[in-house]
């Protein structure tokens, strides 16, 4: 990725920006560090991009409101969530940077509950400014040591991923064990 970035520029923290922030925001912290390319630049083109892709995931769940409230997935968890945005309000947007997978659903929902865009908006683009100082920041001050840590993040889920993918696995053959002994069981009585 920091090739990438150094070979593109800054076009490369807008289109990686838009899709997912967290490791671009590092590692063109990194590449700044290195003088490829301006620091503030990253933080408000990162930003801005981060920012339109959560203005799209809103207007989605604001437009479609009626066809998320519909489904399943909404019924069972829509309440869980408006009872969590009611008891920490519409600054939670803010911290949904802070847990990886949240920020297009808190998008969605905010849509599909008809927040006002203007609020919504001015939250969000605090929130996306935030996340980039910080991150950019930790790539730009800590250049040395961040590509290691990514190296070992990545290392990290890779294995989570083989350890879940053993897990289901020997899940679902105890499982048809156990069903089969349980046949056997019910075949001899």
């Amino acid at each position: 990725m920091e090739n990438f970035l150094i070979h593109y520029g800054l076009l490369a923290v807008a289109l990686f920006a838009f899709f997912e922030g967290d490791i671009t925001y590092v590692m063109a912290g990194v590449v700044a560090h290195l003088g490829y390319f301006d620091f503030m630049a990253v933080i408000i083109i990162g930003s801005i991009c981060s920012y339109a892709n959560d203005v799209v995931w809103y207007w989605v769940g604001y437009k479609q409101a009626d066809k998320i409230k519909a489904s399943r997935i909404y019924r069972r968890a829509g309440p869980k969530v408006e009872r969590l945005a009611a008891k920490y309000g519409t600054w939670q947007i803010l911290s949904t940077r802070l847990v990886y997978g949240t920020r297009i659903a808190s998008a969605i929902f905010w849509g599909v509950q008809k927040f006002s865009f203007v609020r919504y908006t001015i939250i969000d683009f605090l929130s996306c400014m935030l996340w980039a100082v910080v991150l950019t920041g930790l790539g730009f001050f800590l250049s040395n040591s961040a590509g290691m840590l990514i190296r070992h993040v990545h290392a990290l889920e890779l294995w989570l991923l083989v350890a879940v993918i053993i897990g289901v696995g020997a899940y679902i053959v105890g499982r048809t064990a156990l069903k089969q002994r349980v046949k056997e069981l019910d075949q001899v009585e």
